[in-house]
């Protein structure tokens, strides 16, 4: 990277400053329970007895709650979909409305046919006062990169899931220029929070096709490691991509985890070889005051998560 990003930190005084709160839940948020996995496929599902949708869609909102999360809105990404889209309250209290909403208790199911959504803390704090439910944007991943933004000035947040298809489109860049176009937003204003994800580690056997088929994005991205094998550096590459778009390294936060290297998260390329199952973690990000749960070694303690 031309310039380190910062390191994101969970400490109580830096998010205070922030204005927001970006968290993760990781596989051990929880002790002795998953508290997030992959809701539509069992295929790198950790909990095999989990064996429909509706199972696992229950068991991950039972867990959140588990940690003081009340709501969570996230971006299906549908191929072809409107890439940005702004969450409103008549929005959210229409989606109540409905009998799916009525039947499980959440906006989880509602469609939202988006690859980024945003949500104002206007909306936010009506949400909360009308209908009792503070609302988090939320995506699940292993590697990829979970994107939050954040305009300071005009109280906006953001979120998207920019995996290695959506960082070769530059949906960073679209993001931005919604916010401008949108919000009003000015690039130097917005604080951006990734991570934690592959910024590094993420190898492949063959000259990767994506590369070859976007040159002008991965050119100089791509590092040979022997004669057969290609590390991609996400890291950089989606740096790069949030410098071209605007936005001040001061606001740049990046979380100096790794998760192909730490074994706290949930990591795809860490279980691929052994052709193993695994989950998802949780990314998200609110107006709201920072999650907690109750310490299992003590109950009356309560433990900040990361």
């Amino acid at each position: 990277m031309k310039i380190n990003p910062k390191d994101l930190n969970y400490d109580e005084k830096t998010l205070e400053s922030l204005g927001v709160i970006p968290f993760t839940l990781r596989k051990d948020s929880l002790d002795g329970e998953y508290v997030i996995s992959w809701t539509t496929s069992p295929r790198f599902f950790a909990n095999t007895d989990l064996d429909s949708s509706k199972k696992r869609v229950n068991y991950v909102f039972e867990n959140v709650k588990k940690v003081g999360i009340d709501e969570m809105v996230m971006p299906d990404q549908p191929k072809d979909c409107e890439v940005c889209h702004e969450i409103t309250y008549e929005e959210v209290l229409d989606s109540y409305r409905t009998d799916l909403a009525y039947k499980e208790g959440t906006l989880w199911n509602v469609e939202k046919k988006y690859d980024a959504v945003f949500m104002t803390r206007e909306t936010h704090y009506r949400v909360m006062e009308d209908m009792g439910r503070s609302i988090s944007l939320v995506f699940p991943a292993a590697d990829c990169a979970i994107v939050r933004l954040y305009d300071k000035k005009n109280d906006v947040i953001g979120i998207t899931h920019s995996d290695i298809q959506r960082t070769s489109r530059n949906i960073v860049s679209d993001m931005v220029k919604y916010m401008r176009e949108h919000f009003g937003s000015n690039p130097e204003d917005i604080v951006v929070f990734v991570g934690a994800f592959a910024q590094t580690g993420m190898v492949w056997d063959k000259y990767p096709p994506f590369a070859s088929e976007k040159p002008e994005v991965w050119n100089g991205y791509i590092k040979q490691v022997d004669d057969t094998h290609y590390e991609v550096l996400y890291g950089d590459r989606l740096y790069d991509q949030l410098i071209e778009s605007g936005l001040s390294p001061d606001n740049i936060y990046f979380d100096p985890d790794n998760t192909v290297k730490n074994d706290n998260y949930f990591s795809n390329n860490r279980v691929k070889l052994s052709n193993d199952r695994d989950g998802r973690n949780l990314f998200g990000i609110t107006f709201d005051s920072l999650p907690v749960f109750e310490s299992v070694e003590n109950d009356g303690a309560k433990t900040r998560f990361k």
